[in-house]
């Protein structure tokens, strides 16, 4: 075999063609043709002799301060610490409190998320409470029953309409979905023109692609664009009820003043908008927590009174209600860069450890870790 370096041979490559998608096979067939003890060489081999096979270790300790800790040793910690932000969270939490649930699906794991809000001396609080898989049992379903037996798992009681049935309890709707499927129905006569814009952006997805759009790029005719201008135009107020929806600290009432403001200007928006929508599954029960927040509690007729009877002695968690979950899609989003690729071996249960210390990070710190 032929010496490069002090340390490095050329081993002569075999005098035939590589076929496409064969390369380990032709590895293997080379190593064992030419090299017919490697298994015995690689087995005698010595860490003085080949060289440690882990280098980056030595790397990555020197561009850190932080002493070296073992996997059970950092896992015992994160469950002791999870511990005692549970506790905190459960001092803090009142007799009386909303959830704010939502499900995701990755892979073949269905998670549940489930955020508390209620109301405390320093403001509103919306703690992440569980990330949890839905399906854990043989029998388990992902039907209203599992996902309210799921969550008796970790509270006494409390995603969808036959879950607040189950329950008796009145359910607030997402209202950025309410406005999705408001939009989705004022584009429909658009879907032609849309699609065309949708064609045109799938074959720029690509880098090599999209370098093309720095020439002129038009759309099939003049026409086309100014139905498109004229919709984008049309859309801004709906841009800038979207986003107040994600405001923190947003209340029902300030989301049903955007969405009158809305109809007002779309009155189609109102099939979905409305207070007494089909979607709505307790309209009562919204619109006297909309005339609780804005100070009406005289305007109240007999059905929306009823509605409240429960909370009549809470009306202060009548603030912490939020009209939306966005909350728990940023939730997804963040749950989504952590199992990136090289972590999809990351279990359920160790994935809401890290979540739930992430999301609750104002809530421990180095002192709680000591």
């Amino acid at each position: 075999m032929p010496k490069i370096a002090d340390n490095l041979l050329a081993a002569p490559l075999p005098g035939r063609k590589h076929k496409p998608k064969t390369g380990y096979s032709n590895l293997v067939s080379h190593v064992r043709t030419t090299h017919a003890n490697y298994e015995s060489a690689m087995r005698d081999a010595t860490v003085a002799a080949t060289g440690t096979l882990l280098p980056w270790s030595k790397e990555t300790r020197q561009y850190t301060k932080l002493n070296p800790i073992s996997e059970e040793t950092l896992t015992a910690i994160m469950e002791a610490v999870t511990n005692a932000v549970e506790n905190a969270i459960g001092y803090e939490m009142p007799e009386s409190f909303g959830l704010i649930i939502d499900g995701w699906t990755h892979g073949t794991e269905h998670y549940r998320a489930i955020y508390g809000c209620y109301e405390t001396k320093t403001g509103l609080q919306y703690p992440l409470l569980s990330l949890a898989s839905v399906v854990e049992e043989p029998d388990d379903h992902l039907n209203a029953e599992s996902h309210l037996k799921a969550i008796k798992r970790f509270l006494p009681f409390f995603v969808n309409k036959r879950l607040a049935d189950l329950l008796g309890v009145p359910l607030v709707g997402f209202a950025s979905h309410r406005l999705n499927l408001a939009v989705r129905d004022f584009l429909q006569p658009s879907e032609s023109d849309l699609e065309e814009v949708q064609q045109l952006m799938r074959k720029l997805r690509t880098l090599n692609q999209a370098v093309k759009l720095r020439s002129p790029v038009f759309l099939s005719s003049r026409t086309t664009y100014r139905k498109l201008a004229a919709l984008l135009a049309s859309l801004r107020g709906v841009e800038s009820v979207s986003k107040g929806l994600q405001v923190e600290g947003f209340t029902l009432l300030h989301g049903r003043d955007l969405f009158d403001c809305l109809i007002e200007i779309r009155p189609s928006f109102s099939k979905y908008l409305a207070p007494d929508a089909d979607i709505v599954h307790s309209p009562e029960f919204e619109q006297a927590v909309v005339k609780v927040l804005a100070g009406e509690i005289a305007l109240l007729n007999e059905d929306e009174a009823a509605a409240l009877e429960p909370f009549k002695l809470s009306y202060m968690l009548l603030v912490a209600l939020p009209p939306t979950s966005n909350i728990v899609e940023r939730l997804f989003s963040v749950a989504r860069a952590v199992l990136r690729h090289e972590r999809h071996s990351l279990s359920p249960m160790m994935l809401e450890t890290i979540l739930f210390l992430k999301m609750n990070a104002p809530r421990w710190d180095v002192a709680t870790v000591e």
